[in-house]
């Protein structure tokens, strides 16, 4: 990676400062060095091996050199005590860690993990019999040779493809903020803070296959489009996501050693695929490639409203403070010098996302997509007055697609339903003993939920499950705890 930026500050007038600045960066697709890596050719069917020469024939991928990054800062004094700030800058991924589905030295020869789809109906598997044509049940064991590379081909293993002609994904950002001090001590901040990210890696199956028609029941590498392959786990720049929000803070100094910080979003975030680490109650992070239009949604992280209340206070006991002042020295090691501080935090729930459990004739490929069901409700929550404290959403508002419709995808989107707020304050309780001019102990006692609040997260959206609808665990119960620290 090689990246160089110019910055210069510019200040036109005594009240307006520019911050104006421009950045490229350039980096190489991931390669190998002795070339053990390969990637997937779509026009060719083919996997094409590294080779040396260029970073194209090394990586299997072209590199990107248009990466240029503009930047933009301004801060206006309107008056004395008011400022008005404004900002905008894009800045790019060059590295997506993806576990290792876009790792392309994970193809064959250099990784073997091969896996068969098969179904009960096939009949089971003969001595000698092609085990792609029949099934085996889990007591038979392995095939022989199944892990022999000989016999580990592209139709009995995972590949691993990432388009050549990859941009790399960047995101642009931007805010505007006024700040005003209303007195010595009292600072208020409000602000607008956006965001958007466009060719996000994602994942999804090149290879997926076609939906079984209602006189059919073909297996899932029958119905592939690329035959001789089976899933072939594509990572496309395909990816994008947004985010606005109303941003505010307000700060208090109090003479009596009080501080406290309020701060406040109003915020929404949107995307078309959830992170691979993001895939909380039914997203995932794989996709449906052939049809992400009906992938936006509400991102998995996403929380309307966040209140968080933060306060220090440094307690007025002790030699020097407003109350024993005059204390002997050893009343003063015990009682002085004591701080307080809580943390009170309040937050939307998080999105959950509908989905169900295909049957062996819906199944369309290897890489994890969930499936969503069909909203035949007009709503999907129990009215208030029959709702369960434990069960929210109600099972006859949504439906698997039947089997014998073809096509699995139900008409649910993303992010349909809504977990319950969060609730927590932390306490904390610290104090340092001096013990010499090098040696001090720091004692910590804290309180984390200390109301022991019941958070409830958000209910099983699976429809498949006896569960759904019903909220199964709560997160954050209260935990104490102690500690003594020796520092020098």
């Amino acid at each position: 990676m090689h990246f160089f930026y110019l910055q210069t500050d510019w200040k036109l007038t005594r009240n307006l400062t520019l911050n104006l600045g421009t950045r490229y960066e350039f980096a190489t697709p991931q390669y190998e060095a002795q070339n053990r890596l390969s990637n997937f050719d779509p026009a060719t069917r083919t996997i094409v091996p590294a080779k040396n020469g260029s970073f194209r024939d090394r990586s299997g991928i072209e590199p990107d050199t248009n990466n240029w990054s503009p930047r933009l800062g301004l801060a206006y004094t309107v008056t004395p005590k008011t400022v008005a700030r404004t900002g905008f800058g894009t800045s790019f991924i060059h590295f997506n860690r993806l576990g290792g589905e876009n790792i392309l030295s994970g193809n064959i020869p250099w990784v073997l993990r091969p896996s068969i789809a098969q179904l009960p109906n096939q009949g089971r598997c003969r001595a000698g019999q092609a085990i792609q044509t029949c099934f085996r049940p889990t007591q038979d064991g392995y095939p022989a040779g199944f892990l022999d590379p000989a016999n580990v081909s592209t139709a009995t293993t995972r590949t691993l493809h990432i388009p050549v002609n990859t941009r790399t994904a960047y995101t642009a950002s931007w805010h505007f903020s006024v700040q005003r001090e209303f007195s010595k001590n009292l600072i208020l901040d409000v602000g607008y803070v956006g965001n958007r990210t466009n060719k996000l890696v994602i994942l999804g199956d090149l290879n997926q296959a076609r939906f079984n028609r209602a006189d059919e029941n073909l297996t899932v590498d029958q119905r592939r489009p690329i035959q001789g392959f089976t899933t072939i786990q594509a990572a496309p720049p395909q990816g994008w996501a947004n985010y606005h929000s109303l941003q505010a803070r307000l700060e208090r100094r109090f003479t009596a050693g009080l501080y406290v910080l309020n701060s406040f979003t109003y915020s929404k975030a949107l995307d078309n695929a959830a992170g691979h680490l993001e895939t909380f109650f039914g997203d995932d992070s794989r996709r449906n490639v052939f049809d992400l239009s009906r992938e936006k949604g509400v991102s998995s992280y996403d929380q309307t409203l966040n209140n968080t209340t933060s306060a220090v206070w440094d307690l007025p006991f002790g030699r020097g403070q407003r109350f024993g002042a005059q204390v002997s020295k050893p009343l003063d090691y015990i009682a002085g010098g004591w701080r307080v501080t809580l943390i009170n935090t309040m937050a939307s729930g998080l999105p959950g996302t509908l989905r169900y459990n295909t049957v062996g004739r819906q199944d369309i490929g290897g890489v994890g997509v969930s499936i969503r069901p069909n909203v035949t409700g007009a709503s999907l929550y129990f009215p208030e007055n029959q709702r369960e404290w434990f069960r929210w959403l109600d099972p006859a508002a949504v439906q698997p697609v039947a089997a014998t419709e073809g096509n699995p995808f139900g008409n649910a989107g993303r992010g349909t339903v809504r977990g319950e707020a969060f609730y927590q304050a932390d306490l904390g309780l610290h104090k340092t003993f001096p013990l010499t001019e090098r040696f001090w102990l720091e004692f910590r006692g804290e309180a984390f939920n200390l109301l022991n609040t019941t958070n409830f997260v958000t209910p099983d959206t699976n429809r498949s499950n006896v569960t759904y609808g019903t909220v199964t665990s709560t997160r954050a119960s209260r935990q104490l705890q102690f500690a003594l620290k020796l520092v020098f």
